[in-house]
């Protein structure tokens, strides 16, 4: 019974962030280094400023 639940935790581990991908019509896998940097610049400022601290979760 644990196997299945681990399996299913991995794959939606894998898919959640190709739905936001998708939801955002940009897939990280094809986007040069720079537009990834740039990316991720902008969630973690997004991030910050809707007040999400990582170290709390």
């Amino acid at each position: 019974m644990a196997e299945p639940a681990a399996a299913n935790a991995v794959h939606d581990h894998l898919i959640d962030p190709m739905e936001v991908q998708h939801a955002f019509s940009r897939f990280g896998f094809f986007a040069d280094p720079a537009e990834s940097a740039a990316s991720a610049g902008r969630l973690h400022a997004f991030s910050a400023e809707a007040g999400y601290d990582p170290a709390v979760h």
